[in-house]
């Protein structure tokens, strides 16, 4: 029979047909980003850019994510990324991710967001549009002076392609 399995009866002696069990896990979906941005000083958000849309299949489920944007120039203390989600219908959520970096100077593969974590909204079924604003909460001077890269690429240090490597997001629908 459609969308059942075989397995063993609760007695032990004999198979029978039951219905198939849900997973939690219901889609998994990959995004890749790989053009080079520049961003002046300031102090209001620039929308970045956009990841896409994420076709929600459960309108109980959660969205799980992890990924991660290059950057160079990112010193500056108070940029940190608005990662958003905005259904087709209903409101959009936003979680604030600070740029991770080991050093403060122009090395580059060495300064990022990181981007982990839940949005704790159950979306309705359908698209749900992915986006990362970068804002400064305020704060003059979002980035070095000469700009803040996104995703840089041999232009910026010859080590890298020409093609940027790009910006890498994994988002997972989970039934909780």
């Amino acid at each position: 029979t459609s969308q059942q399995i075989l397995q063993v009866n609760s007695s032990g002696n004999a198979l029978e047909f039951t219905a198939k069990p849900e997973g939690k896990l219901k889609k998994a979906q990959y995004f890749h980003h790989t053009t080079r941005i520049t961003i002046n000083s300031g102090s209001s958000d620039i929308d970045m850019f956009t990841w896409g849309n994420f076709n929600k299949v459960s309108a109980t489920s959660k969205l799980y994510y992890h990924g991660y944007i290059p950057g160079r120039r990112t010193e500056n203390n108070h940029s940190f990324n608005k990662f958003t989600a905005t259904p087709s219908s209903g409101s959009a959520e936003v979680i604030n991710h600070m740029k991770v970096h080991g050093v403060t100077n122009n090395d580059v593969g060495q300064q990022f967001f990181n981007l982990q974590g839940v949005f704790t909204t159950a979306f309705a079924i359908g698209n749900v549009e992915l986006k990362n604003i970068l804002s400064s909460d305020g704060q003059a001077n979002r980035g070095h002076t000469s700009g803040m890269v996104i995703n840089p690429n041999n232009s910026d240090d010859s080590r890298l392609p020409a093609t940027a490597p790009g910006s890498h997001l994994v988002v997972y629908e989970i039934e909780d």
